[in-house]
């Protein structure tokens, strides 16, 4: 583990204090033992010059303990060897320091622990040899290696110190991603829930007004003023429960005001649901057992599964009539709703105007959209199942969903 280099360049000052304090240490500092002269070789102004040199070389090598710690602790080693032969006595004060950084510069991690271990031995057998050479410093030798090992194992114990904090920052990092990324998958689905109620909001409200408004334009042109303030009636009160339930949609976005528009509908709003329908020229036969203890979420993925299969009723039924079925059974919510194109009982009979022409499509078929994949999405978030397709018994289509509730079959 290398400095960063931001840290490297702010400092400079302190680097170069080091190194100069360092050096100063290794060539004027008290000796170790009592005095003792030099071997006759290189005795003098040689020998002299070349302990300086050595220690100077140990010294300003630190310079660079930070990017090339085992190079730097080489250098050191060598020259201390140089010095502490040439001038009795010395301490590896540049030893120790190349020591301590390359337990914790030294790159790769797995290598710096034997990097410094390996310096620290050669230090130590360099304190042998000149206890050998100079006898009168040999008291000193077991201070010597104490210290030495004690500033490699201070630099291996700051490197894993480090590592395992680099190590809490990566996984801190990584949960905030993970939380950044959970939050984007929650904040999609919300967009995706929302699309599909606006979806259902849209398209039963939209299509019951066209149905009505047609109406009311034909019987218009028939003289028929009574029908046709009985059809522009119920455009206004589908528009009115479609714009409010929008505005209950949409005020839920917005912070505080959760709840101002009213609550969400659920298997409890079915007969107004059919009621709505029925005056959209569809009548609606309604069988629902004891709804009461279905959960908020899976009444109205319920609802919203009949309310779509109604709507594509008065899609294309063309004035049929359709009936609903709704249980609670083995903790789930099943669902069936079939429709009977062609089935249609007598406009007259219902006291509503007879459906525009071309409202209805042949029995079995569908148009194309984005309704049914809706339907099966939402039904799927509770680890339910829809089916839809022509009934085969009748003409008409059937659709059947079953959303689990209870702790079994839900996911």
């Amino acid at each position: 583990m290398s400095l960063p280099v931001s840290r490297r360049r702010r400092a400079p000052a302190g680097n170069v204090l080091l190194v100069v304090v360092v050096t100063v240490l290794q060539l004027a500092a008290p000796r170790a033992g009592s005095p003792e002269r030099a071997p006759v070789l290189l005795a003098g102004m040689a020998g002299m010059t070349v302990g300086v040199a050595a220690a100077l070389i140990g010294g300003v090598a630190l310079w660079w303990r930070w990017s090339r710690p085992s190079s730097v602790l080489a250098v050191t080693v060598a020259a201390y060897g140089v010095n502490a032969v040439m001038v009795p006595g010395v301490l590896p004060y540049a030893g120790w320091f190349a020591v301590y950084a390359a337990g914790v510069y030294s790159r790769p991690a797995a290598r710096a622990a034997y990097v410094a271990v390996a310096g620290a031995a050669v230090l130590a057998a360099v304190f042998a040899v000149c206890a050998l050479i100079y006898p009168k410093t040999a008291g000193e030798l077991v201070l010597l290696i104490a210290v030495t090992a004690i500033a490699a194992l201070a630099g291996i114990l700051v490197r894993s110190r480090r590592a395992q904090l680099a190590a809490l920052r990566d996984r801190a990092a990584a949960l905030e991603r993970e939380q950044v990324s959970a939050a984007a998958r929650a904040a999609a689905e919300e967009r995706l829930r929302i699309a599909r109620d606006v979806h259902d909001l849209v398209g039963h409200g939209l299509s019951g007004i066209a149905v009505q408004s047609s109406t009311a334009r034909l019987a218009l042109e028939a003289g028929r003023i009574e029908l046709a303030r009985a059809a522009l009636s119920a455009v206004e009160s589908s528009s009115r429960a479609a714009l409010g339930e929008m505005r209950q949609l949409l005020g839920v976005l917005r912070a505080g005001d959760t709840g101002e528009h009213g609550r969400t509908p659920g298997l409890g709003d079915l007969r107004d649901l059919a009621a709505s329908t029925t005056r959209q020229g569809v009548m609606v036969t309604l069988r629902a057992d004891e709804l009461s203890e279905v959960p908020a979420a899976v009444s109205l993925a319920a609802y919203r599964v009949v309310q779509e299969a109604l709507t594509n009723a008065v899609k294309h039924g063309g004035g049929s009539r359709a009936t609903v079925e709704v249980s609670a059974s083995g903790g789930a919510v099943l669902v069936t709703v079939e429709d009977y194109a062609g089935q249609a009982a007598s406009p007259a009979k219902a006291g509503l105007p007879a459906p525009p022409s071309g409202a209805a499509r042949p029995p079995g078929e569908r148009a194309g959209g984005t309704g049914l994949a809706g339907m099966r999405e939402r039904v799927a978030c509770f680890g339910g199942e829809v089916s839809a397709g022509p009934a085969g018994d009748h003409p008409g289509w059937r659709v059947r969903a079953r959303i689990p509730y209870g702790g079994e079959g839900a996911g």
